[in-house]
């Protein structure tokens, strides 16, 4: 993945996963830094009030979907 921009629907890599992590869970980018191009995610299907985040660079992640936020995105 090129860049993230907050909004974009994300999964993460099959060889990024950790042994926690169920592969193809979605997750919406919360946050993006495009100097040091890494972002926080947080899982979509979560039912907790405040969800958890965690760090991902843009190469450990693969878009599902684009930010309604960005139509003219390419």
């Amino acid at each position: 993945m090129e860049a993230a921009v907050i909004g974009d629907i994300v999964k993460i890599k099959t060889e990024w996963l950790g042994p926690h992590e169920t592969p193809g869970k979605l997750y919406r980018v919360m946050y993006a830094n495009y100097e040091t191009k890494r972002v926080y995610i947080e899982p979509l299907e979560s039912s907790m009030v405040l969800k958890p985040q965690e760090p991902a660079s843009f190469e450990m992640l693969d878009l599902v979907e684009h930010s309604p936020a960005v139509p003219h995105r390419k």
